[in-house]
């Protein structure tokens, strides 16, 4: 299966997670303004709308104020950012922490 990624990068879209590794774990979250795909070798989903101020909020509370900061400063690790978007996609589908 051909992905459209740059061969000659390791990171075709600059989020720093391997291409490799996002098109593995790549998944659709439905929303209500539609589909978000997460983990996309292609797009680093840099302005999604899911990211609002409350749901940082909620990230950084789940994850711990240092791990939020090393996210900021570019350091975040693949098994981070799964957790991050498995926050956004709790808070997507409607379901937060502790909910089924």
């Amino acid at each position: 299966m051909e992905l459209g990624t740059n061969p000659n990068l390791r990171d075709t879209d600059g989020d720093g997670l391997n291409d490799r590794w996002e098109s593995e774990y790549s998944y659709v979250v439905e929303t209500p303004s539609g589909e978000v795909t997460l983990l996309d070798p292609l797009d680093g989903n840099w302005d999604c709308y899911l990211l609002t101020p409350e749901v940082k909020g909620q990230i950084q509370n789940d994850i711990g104020s240092s791990e939020w900061d090393e996210m900021g400063a570019s350091l975040a690790t693949p098994a981070t950012l799964s957790s991050t978007w498995s926050s956004l996609s709790r808070t997507a589908s409607g379901t937060s922490r502790g909910e089924v």
